[in-house]
């Protein structure tokens, strides 16, 4: 989707909003384990300063399906991201996001990199999530194993690995 910063850039120090539905791209999370459930919601504040450089602060919310790095649960929760960009005229020296010389730019792609940049490295379905037993896989969230009874001598993943090196 492009968008026409000129009516901010004919008015500096000017803030201006405006607001879009952002569908992301099909192959975006193919690396990842986690899906948009919906179309996110963008909004952005900008305004320009006097040499042309605009300042946008970008919102995205999307409802997300994750899998839960420690137990493999899914769960829905919306991701929610601000970010501060700078969006600078096209040509030699810009570094970054840039508008060309109609003051247009794809701010889908802007937010699509932005949601890039941001995604959570690690995402769990609670602060206090118990993962998965390392030996017989339960999810301890809903159940309790007597693994951590038999983790003891040989019976240990370890134990082997330890005795070497006593």
């Amino acid at each position: 989707m492009k968008i026409d910063f000129t009516r901010g850039l004919n008015a500096p120090n000017q803030e201006f909003d405006f607001a879009f539905e952002w569908e992301h791209d099909k192959t975006m999370f193919e690396s990842v384990p986690h899906r948009p459930l919906a179309p996110g919601e963008v909004r952005v504040n900008y305004k320009s300063d006097d040499e042309g450089i605009i300042s946008a602060k970008i919102e995205v919310r999307v409802p997300f399906k994750f899998v839960c790095d420690k137990c493999a649960d899914e769960f829905e929760k919306n991701l929610y991201l601000v970010s501060e960009e700078k969006i600078e005229p096209d040509g030699d020296e810009a570094e970054g996001f840039t508008y060309d010389s109609n003051g247009e730019t794809d701010i889908s792609f802007v937010v699509s990199q932005v949601v890039l940049s941001s995604f959570p490295q690690s995402v769990t379905c609670s602060p206090n999530c118990k993962g998965l037993c390392p030996v017989c896989g339960e999810n301890l969230n809903y159940d309790t194993c007597d693994c951590e009874k038999n983790k003891t001598g040989k019976n240990n993943p370890f134990g082997e690995l330890l005795g070497k090196i006593q």
